[in-house]
């Protein structure tokens, strides 16, 4: 696993058009290196869905450095989609201290 700053959590609970019911959470988080794109600079921030109730029950702070640990798995038209399948909260982070 490797340590990434987790921004925020957001989570989501509802029924879709075919009456199913969806739950998971939409986690931002800093990537690791700063962007290389020719038109980007810093680290802009990255965000991950997730619908596994045991790794979103270990989500409980943010700001906050996590260990994470991402998988690969094959999504529409067999892009590569990332799953977030660990989950190890280390500390949390102050931003308060940053607007004073």
């Amino acid at each position: 696993m490797a340590k990434y700053l987790v921004l925020s959590v957001k989570s989501y609970d509802f029924e879709n058009d075919r009456k199913e019911r969806i739950v998971g959470a939409k986690i931002s988080y800093l990537n690791r290196n700063p962007s290389k794109k020719e038109n980007e600079y810093g680290y802009p921030p990255l965000i991950v869905s997730i619908s596994d109730k045991d790794v979103l029950g270990q989500l409980t702070k943010a700001p906050a450095i996590y260990d994470l640990e991402f998988e690969q798995t094959t999504g529409k038209n067999n892009k590569p989609e990332i799953i977030l399948t660990e989950v190890a909260y280390i500390s949390p982070v102050d931003f308060s201290v940053l607007f004073k």
